[in-house]
């Protein structure tokens, strides 16, 4: 056996075996969790309800208290896309349309964001620049207007903004329109003369979302919950329900008849299995919730373009904003991406 062979043979057994821990520990430190949030649940039963830990009443009990407490860790795990100050958004524009750009500004600055804006006006070079760079060190957001047929200064300011990963929005102000060279096409594509009409709002609330404005948070669980909380997932987990009770019912009319028939219980009130069933449940609870949150996170990695859609972001913005009737107004103005490539 060759040196090499021997080492990969090495190597896939200590993975493995490492593997196998890691897999044992993590079942036994979610064993232990399980057990404590059964007691603490039971606990808070007993104390409002006056029903003991092991009652059929109080185990259903203790279910409800449970899906209480995933909705509470979703809500904190939310939290974590949501700045605690206004956003700051760079409006990067060529010099022709400064009336366009003024526009959005004012609209948006009017909904509590913090505008990044040059105005047009005698600069020298060194100053141009200086701003950009530090528009684009410290913007949350950028909306381009970028000219509809000649490349221009506003090409470097989205290749500096697409490189921060930072949510980008194109305006569209006229049928035939030029793709930006040094742009990805799955950024967002809004009708500028549709965001007019409306006073900005398709746009502020999709930048809300993108960029993580206090007063989004709301609607971020909205999204989240209404999916969690729909009418599938309410069936099943009332399935799941129906079944848990099923059974503890049924393990309960068996201990009764064993009770009045040999004196003993066939099913005698077992800690383990309570705990067995809490974890089942946690698990369950936790990695559905766990996908919610991961769909709400697609969205904003599509917003930056972390996973690079191409045309399939324009469903990815479609889905995600058609779940609350107060998102709609975003699919009223936003568009696929029809820029024609630099060159045809």
């Amino acid at each position: 056996m060759s040196a090499f062979k021997f080492f990969w043979i090495a190597k896939s057994t200590l993975i493995f075996l490492l593997s196998v821990v890691a897999f044992v520990a993590g079942a036994y430190a979610c064993w232990l969790l399980s057990e404590q949030v059964f007691i603490w649940n039971a606990r808070l039963v007993e104390k409002w309800f006056s029903l003991p830990a092991m009652h059929l009443g109080a185990r259903v009990l203790q279910v409800v208290v449970l899906v209480v407490e995933v909705c509470l860790v979703v809500a904190l795990a939310a939290l974590y896309q949501i700045r605690y100050r206004r956003p700051r958004v760079f409006i990067s524009f060529k010099h022709t349309h400064e009336g366009k750009a003024q526009a959005a500004a004012a609209a948006l600055e009017k909904r509590g964001f913090r505008v990044l804006r040059l105005p047009f006006g005698q600069y020298t070079h060194d100053e141009i620049v200086g701003f950009v760079r530090d528009a684009l060190r410290q913007a949350d957001a950028l909306v381009a207007i970028p000219d509809a047929e000649h490349a221009s200064f506003v090409d470097a300011e989205l290749m500096g903004a697409s490189v921060r990963r930072i949510p980008i929005v194109l305006l569209q102000y006229q049928e035939r329109q030029f793709q930006p060279t040094t742009l990805l096409r799955g950024y967002p594509v809004f009708d500028y003369h549709c965001l007019q009409a409306e006073d900005f709002a398709p746009l502020y609330r999709y930048l809300a979302f993108a960029a993580g404005h206090p007063a989004e948070y709301g609607r971020m669980l909205g999204r989240i919950f209404s999916v969690f909380f729909d009418v599938v997932s309410l069936v099943v987990l009332m399935v799941i329900l129906l079944v848990f009770v099923g059974m503890e019912g049924a393990k309960e009319l068996l201990n009764r008849l064993t009770q009045l028939l040999w004196h003993c219980s066939l099913f005698a009130p077992n800690t383990d299995s309570a705990v067995f069933h809490n974890t089942i449940f946690i698990l369950l609870l936790l990695g559905y919730a766990g996908y919610l949150l991961y769909r709400q996170w697609q969205v904003l990695r599509t917003a930056r373009q972390i996973s690079i859609t191409g045309a399939d972001s324009f469903q990815t913005f479609a889905d995600a904003f058609s779940i609350l009737k107060s998102d709609r107004m975003v699919l009223r103005c936003i568009r696929e991406n029809n820029f024609i490539p630099r060159g045809k």
